[in-house]
């Protein structure tokens, strides 16, 4: 166990008010939260309440029972936001005000006295009850009248100022525009008539903007110099036009050139003179930034091709790995330079996902993506870090660029179906994700500038160094030295964006604050991260790298539909379970063998190395002989292997393929036809019958003789 692993789980699960949370099975609403934890409603028709404290739901999480549908009871009104929005009456002239406090003054008298039952929102109740409605829209109207017109008090003997009749009709109809769209409704488009444009005629209007048009060329031409030209191309037109017999055209004047050419805005003048890089440059605003409060608020994510040479090979990493594993890695020990992908928190500046792989990949990303959901403090404790690293949760939005690996199809996917909100910031704008560039920034200059074998940005930097003969660390080494920095340097260094507070100390301030969305349960990380595969069913059920997998459901499905091809999404984390599409539903098929359960895919192929290694004749693996594998790769220490947890193992359906390749015809493990005698170090396979217990039941004993029995022909026993 790890030195961070015996601790209580940390910080809060935050729930938004409209999400509905499954758990263990059972829905809930949000009804309210407190200082202990949720109260969670069912949705049932008793809608019982339970509390559910912080320390329970995070121990649910981590263990990935909790599934979160966000914003699912959310209204359909609460898309419309500031349908209400007040109108700014000060750009309107009097004339115009006058017309919108008579609305708005009928507007408030039908509201009052339909809220008060007095009234109906039809032409004949609003025609019937009209004096009543004029009486109180013109106490209504000199209000408005004396606050937006006129302050002038009125004394006796004055005029009194009034309210003139109106249709029901209309009353309605501004009623209504005054409910949709709030004063703003109440505003027609005749407050932007009257002649606001030149007085030129057409000819010369487009001759002029042509001329003007000018300005806006890469010579950057002088306004002096636009003026002299327009006025001679209009001597030059109407020469022309006297040749021709036509009217001539008026001149435009100086003033009225240059008045044309200050109607372009700067950014349009620089963008055309200077280039599009140099208007961005100049013009991109500079404020305060994103205004965020709540942890995984905004998750930016970037990759980075890391300026150092190291060896690809590792003695104490290659005994963790299968040799089909260090070749899809290609930890082959030749010199190169790896891809870096990390996922920071901007709110608290946190590194929640850091992945290295051999090139900018979607496997890779997917990978980053998937850690940012889960607690890295087993990667911190493998390499002695003294700050535990479990930040982890769903985040709100994440932003990425257009690169390769965030524009694939299979990442996208990933994000959506784990309820992200995901965003791409545009090209040649790298300040929109300045965030984790600032990063990257910081990792090459406090980090890899360090380290012997730099490779730097360009050749101008790098000058004679001698990059590749100063390649002494290897990968796993790199590995080791980035999550120690990011662990221990990095998160408990005071950052001036956080108002020189670190940000381990934010996180954790916010966490108890506010807390976080929980991790995916499983299902949904086997459907968003696992590896998309086809396998052919059969009365065995399906097989995925030598892990038999069968269920009541699945078997149902062969004999109604026969051998045929099926959808699976096979997670590399959990080997446990697959996910299978039948009718257009995923369903989740267990393994055969129990000892799967919570097993990697790095587990299974060192176990299978090992039983070869025991018995290179060994076809079908029995229960006994998996189980004595598997604690014989947990005797070993895995300390190495975490260090390099990091670095993306790279599974992919050819991947997968190649591997299933290398096991050989008719090894698996799962079906119960096994030799019962085998040379490897596990000894006599035992086969367990059915227990002696007598209370099992009759039928229980048969289903188990069924079980241990050779299945038939076109088949399927379970």
């Amino acid at each position: 166990m790890g030195k961070h692993e015996n601790f209580a789980p940390r910080g809060k699960v935050y729930f938004g008010t409209f999400d509905r949370v499954t758990i263990g099975g059972v829905a809930f609403n949000v009804s309210m939260s407190n200082s202990e934890g949720y109260l969670l409603k069912t949705e049932d028709a008793d809608g019982l309440t339970q509390l559910f404290p912080y320390r329970d739901l995070s121990a649910h999480s981590e263990a990935g029972n909790i599934k979160v549908e966000r914003d699912f009871y959310a209204p359909a009104a609460a898309a419309l936001k500031g349908r209400h929005t007040e109108f700014d009456l000060r750009r309107l002239q009097k004339k115009h005000l006058e017309k919108v406090g008579v609305r708005l003054s009928y507007s408030f008298a039908v509201e009052e006295l339909y809220g008060n039952g007095e009234l109906q929102l039809t032409y004949e109740s609003i025609g019937k009850a009209f004096p009543q409605l004029k009486s109180k829209a013109n106490v209504a109207f000199r209000d408005f009248i004396l606050t937006h017109v006129s302050n002038k008090k009125t004394y006796g003997g004055g005029t009194c100022i009034g309210i003139a009749d109106a249709s029901s009709t209309s009353v309605l109809k501004w009623f209504k525009a005054y409910r949709d769209g709030g004063i703003a409704g109440l505003v027609d488009g005749r407050w932007k008539s009257g002649r606001k444009g030149g007085r030129l005629c057409p000819e010369t209007e487009a001759l002029l903007q042509k001329c003007v048009a000018g300005y806006l060329h890469p010579d950057s031409p002088t306004k002096r110099a636009v003026v002299a030209d327009t006025i001679e191309i209009f001597r030059r037109e109407n020469r022309v036009r006297e040749r021709a017999r036509q009217s001539q055209l008026p001149i435009p004047s100086g003033n009225t050139i240059r008045a044309r050419l200050r109607e372009f805005t700067p950014f349009e003048v620089t963008l055309h003179r200077k280039g599009e890089d140099a208007a961005r440059k100049e013009f991109f605003p500079v404020g305060n930034g994103l205004q965020l409060g709540r942890l995984l608020e905004r998750v930016e994510m970037d990759g980075w091709t890391v300026d150092l040479m190291t060896i690809a090979k590792s003695t104490r990493l290659l005994e963790k790995l299968a040799p089909e594993l260090v070749r899809e890695m290609e930890l082959d020990g030749g010199k190169k330079r790896w891809h870096l992908i990390g996922a920071i928190c901007c709110t608290t500046r946190c590194l929640v996902g850091v992945t290295l792989s051999k090139s900018e990949n979607v496997s890779a990303a997917i990978d980053c993506l998937q850690m940012i959901m889960r607690d890295k403090g087993h990667h911190a404790d493998a390499v002695g870090a003294l700050s535990p690293w479990h930040m982890h949760g769903i985040p709100d939005v994440l932003v990425t660029d257009n690169g390769s690996a965030f524009a694939n199809y299979r990442f996208i996917a990933a994000a959506k179906f784990t309820a992200l909100d995901l965003m791409r910031a545009p090209a040649g704008l790298p300040q929109l994700r300045g965030t984790m560039e600032r990063v990257l920034e910081t990792t090459s200059t406090n980090l890899v500038g360090r380290l012997s074998g730099r490779t730097f940005s360009d050749v101008v930097q790098r000058g004679d160094y001698p990059s590749e003969a100063r390649a002494v660390n290897t990968v796993e080494d790199f590995a080791t030295m980035l999550v120690r920095w990011v662990v221990d340097v990095y998160h408990n260094t005071p950052h001036e964006g956080l108002g020189g507070e670190t940000p381990f100390e934010c996180w954790e301030r916010l966490s108890n604050l506010y807390g976080v969305r929980p991790r995916p349960d499983l299902r949904t990380q086997r459907i968003a991260f696992g590896v998309e595969l086809e396998r052919k069913i059969n009365k065995s059920g399906l097989t995925v790298l030598g892990v038999s997998y069968r269920s009541e459901r699945l078997g149902s499905h062969f004999r109604q539909m026969g051998s045929c091809s099926l959808q699976v999404r096979w997670l590399p984390e959990n080997i446990g379970a697959i996910e299978v599409s039948l009718n257009d539903e995923w369903v989740a098929v267990e393994a055969v063998l129990p000892e799967f359960q919570g097993r990697t895919a790095r587990d299974w192929t060192l176990c299978r190395n090992l039983i070869r290694r025991g018995d290179p004749n060994a076809r079908e693996i029995a229960r006994s002989v998996v189980a004595a594998a598997f604690e014989e790769i947990d005797r070993m220490n895995a300390a190495a292997g975490q260090k390099a947890g990091i670095l993306s193992e790279q599974w992919t359906k050819d991947g997968i393929a190649r591997f299933e390749q290398d096991l050989g015809i008719g090894f698996f493990a799962g079906t119960r036809n096994a030799s019962q005698k085998t040379a490897s170090q596990y000894g006599t396979l035992i086969d367990v019958g059915p227990p002696s217990d007598p209370g099992i039941g009759r039928h229980k004993a048969e289903q188990l003789d069924a079980l241990s029995s050779e299945p038939k022909k076109n088949d399927w026993k379970f």
